[in-house]
């Protein structure tokens, strides 16, 4: 491997990793604002299931395409996918915060408040 491509390997892997921590802390900063509260741990586990669930799905494309596409090919396929999704999260997230304007979803709840909630929920159930 050349210098340059080395380089350039370096370079797409910095691009990837900024651009997915850029996503997931505003993801997860969306997710906690929009979510009421009593339902943020339901939402994050759910959301963190599909993650994981995710992964072995990734590994098995990208192991696959690494029989077909040498590893620099992949490495930039993968920033692409990454930087493709940032820009499509960054839009959807524009749209986000003009629901939060609105005060769509963004019922602040304290604790108290959402243990009440669910008693109540509990006793009408019975």
């Amino acid at each position: 491997m050349t210098l340059v491509k080395a380089f350039s390997v370096v370079g797409l892997v910095i691009v990837v990793i900024t651009a997915t921590t850029v996503v997931s802390i505003s993801l997860g900063t969306t997710m906690q604002t929009l979510v009421p509260g009593h339902l943020l741990g339901r939402v994050a586990g759910v959301m963190g299931t599909m993650c994981m669930a995710a992964m072995p799905i990734g590994q098995m494309i990208f192991g696959s395409a690494l029989d077909f596409i040498p590893p620099f090919g992949i490495t930039a396929i993968y920033a692409i996918l990454v930087l493709t999704s940032g820009i499509l999260a960054f839009v959807g997230f524009g749209r986000l915060r003009k629901l939060n304007k609105l005060n769509i979803g963004t019922e602040t709840e304290t604790a108290t408040e959402a243990k009440a909630l669910e008693t109540e929920a509990l006793e009408a159930e019975a």
